[in-house]
């Protein structure tokens, strides 16, 4: 049967509303999932400015949304 042996893929969500403690932890288990699938990382929450590349997997940036108190 075609496709028993094509690579997974793995789509990733990471929401990041206070520093880059998540964002951190999140690279940390793409790095290993990447050895067995290929990742997105969809990335949420406020906008800290760094710039995410990596050979190894697509990162898909959210707008942010910020509602008024």
């Amino acid at each position: 049967m075609p496709g028993l042996n094509a690579r997974k893929k793995i789509l990733y969500y990471c929401q990041s509303l206070v520093g880059v403690g998540h964002l951190t932890c999140s690279l940390r288990i793409i790095e290993e999932l990447l050895e067995h699938a290929d990742v997105d990382l969809i990335q949420g929450g406020l906008d800290n400015g760094a710039v995410l590349a990596h050979a190894g997997y697509r990162n898909l940036r959210l707008p942010t949304l910020l509602a008024k108190a």
